[in-house]
């Protein structure tokens, strides 16, 4: 199976923290089998990385950060239509509602490359 550097970055360290022989082969049939991708492990793995979670603790972080990267990997288009619209109805209410103008359909495209930012970012940068 080829492996992305960062990947492999990420494995090497998990490796070198946790004295279990069998980490490589278990990242890489939870790619296999349940198709995690690269960046879902990575990005399980930077996010603990990132809050400074403490040796002892990483394991269960990088478990938990691999399901929230699995269902932000599945569902990013719902979450990031979800953050469009809400975000919209609530700056676009009172233009909107209140009276059909010109202003209302400018207030909702403004809106537009923030969805667009969400659906080309990766699961990691979702928050």
């Amino acid at each position: 199976m080829a492996v992305s550097e960062e990947l492999e970055e990420v494995i090497g360290v998990l490796e070198g923290k946790f004295e279990k022989p069998d980490i490589r082969s278990t990242i890489e049939n939870l790619m296999d089998e349940y198709e995690f991708s690269d960046k879902a492990v990575v990005g399980a793995y930077k996010r603990c990385k990132d809050e400074k979670v403490e040796d002892a603790n990483l394991m269960s972080c990088f478990i938990g950060g691999l399901y929230r990267e699995k269902i932000l990997e599945n569902h990013k288009i719902m979450l990031c239509a979800s953050e469009y619209f809400s975000g919209t109805y609530m700056d676009c209410f009172l233009t909107c509602f209140e009276n059909y103008t010109p202003e209302c359909l400018t207030c909702a495209g403004e809106h537009l490359p923030n969805l667009i930012d969400c659906m080309l970012g990766l699961p990691y940068e979702f928050q």
